[in-house]
């Protein structure tokens, strides 16, 4: 297992990449037999009786799936046959149906609405683990492993209980945020102005199903600013395309999800107006800074030396107006959110009183804190999550041990610190931690 990536180590990953061309060389792939394994491990526990992260949402979201294939609509989304004083209408956008529902609908006649909709609840989690693996083995190569089947397989195994949201009947739209959150990050990685163009319509798709990643996402947005501000060697080109995409993305997405009499109501808990209108200022930023940086390099430059000269035209000499540009920017676009739709400053839950908020979620533990969660610390789960934090902390420490780390390593050891916190802090994010910590518990097993 190799350890160190560089530029010329991932380089020559992605040539061996291109150079896989056989059908043999694509089944024997480390992604390709990892997945193999990880689907009928899963097969195995389902078939012996063993739940899978089943919860009261996969019921919630059946019931949603069977409305939405019954009747097509992309607006309404209203789930009859729910007993409750009022309508029951569901957060979750249609975009996240439809792999489920064009699967669905032509089984429908050959077996039965419902039969085709226990298919669809069975395969469609199996792809969506194709591609979230494929883009979890790039990151394991990015961090700095070789791209073989051992250190892949490795943390794969560490990373069990992550994975575990792609099993079958596993329908909630987790595994679909997961499988966009590993297309994000190798997507930053990369320094091609198509994959920025890609990676904001990834942000922008990931945004308009949930906030749960919110957070995640912000770092691929700082990263892509932080490059800028620094002048990164184009760094403005793809800031400039990732806010191309993350605007077009923001805006096709509101027209798809939301009905045109709901286009100026703020909606809080789901994918709306003020979220819309917050992705499309930020994408208009990012496109329009990179023009002030280009207009650094037509500033004066008489009586400077030939290392200021060369710095400003690098734009590595001007970071602080860069980065003053970029705060300035964010924070009146923010204003302008807030001014527009002052009630959902406080978020997707802001339109919850404080006793609500504590009646409808403070008995579920995943809602909690680790520090409100004595039960956990005291249980034998204990020496496991300890395990966890300590594969999550280990690309940051390999990291602080280098003195220039790579830049791939330093964005998967941020991601995984972010994991890490998020977990601590709500305990819900625990399920995702195992991801990165097969990443670190790789590093401490080469390092053993």
């Amino acid at each position: 297992m190799g350890l160190g990536a560089t530029d010329a180590t991932l380089r020559a990953g992605r040539r061996g990449d291109a150079g896989r061309k056989s059908p043999l060389a694509l089944i024997l792939s480390p992604a390709a037999v990892c997945y193999v394994v990880l689907a009928l491990y899963m097969l195995l526990l389902i078939w012996s009786g063993s739940p899978l992260n089943g919860d009261a949402d996969d019921l919630i979201k059946l019931h949603e799936l069977r409305t939405f294939v019954a009747t097509g609509n992309v607006f309404d989304r209203t789930l009859p046959d729910i007993f409750q004083p009022e309508p029951y209408v569901s957060h979750w956008p249609w975009i996240i149906d439809l792999p489920y529902a064009l699967v669905a609908w032509p089984l429908a006649p050959l077996l039965g609405s419902e039969t085709a909709l226990s298919v669809a609840s069975f395969v469609v989690p199996l792809l969506l683990l194709v591609p979230a693996l494929y883009f979890y083995s790039r990151l394991t190569v990015a961090a700095g492993f070789n791209d073989a089947v051992l250190p892949l397989f490795i943390a794969v195994i560490a990373a069990a209980a992550g994975f575990f949201e792609f099993a079958p009947y596993r329908i909630d739209y987790h595994n679909l945020q997961i499988m966009l959150f590993f297309a994000a990050l190798v997507l930053v990685l990369s320094r091609h102005r198509h994959a920025a163009v890609a990676n904001g319509l990834v942000v922008s798709l990931a945004l308009a199903i949930s906030f749960e990643f919110a957070i995640f996402h912000a770092l691929v947005v700082v990263v892509y600013a932080f490059d800028f501000v620094f002048g990164r060697e184009g760094a403005a080109r793809r800031l400039r395309y990732f806010g191309a995409g993350l605007a077009s993305g923001a805006l096709l997405l509101f027209v798809a999800i939301v009905p045109p009499s709901a286009y100026a109501i703020g909606k809080c808990d789901t994918y709306s107006a003020p979220y819309a209108l917050a992705l499309v200022l930020a994408g208009l930023v990012f496109m329009g800074l990179p023009v002030a940086h280009r207009a650094e390099k037509w500033m004066p430059v008489f009586g400077k030396s030939d290392a200021k000269i060369k710095r400003q035209s690098s734009g590595r000499g001007r970071w602080p107006f860069r980065a003053l540009a970029l705060c300035g920017l964010a924070a009146a676009s923010l204003a302008v959110v807030l001014m527009l739709y002052p009630q959902c400053a406080g978020g997707p839950y802001a339109e919850m009183s404080a006793r609500l908020r504590a009646v409808a979620l403070g008995y579920i533990p995943q809602e909690k804190s680790f520090f409100e969660r004595p039960d956990f610390v005291l249980s034998d789960s204990l020496f496991a999550t300890a395990l966890l934090f300590a594969g999550a902390l280990a690309p940051a420490a390999l990291c602080l041990a280098q003195r220039r780390p790579p830049r791939a390593l330093v964005v998967v050891a941020l991601a995984s610190a972010l994991a890490l916190v998020q977990a601590v802090a709500y305990f819900r994010y625990l399920r995702y931690l195992p991801f990165f910590s097969g990443i670190g518990l790789g590093f401490i097993a080469a390092a053993l």
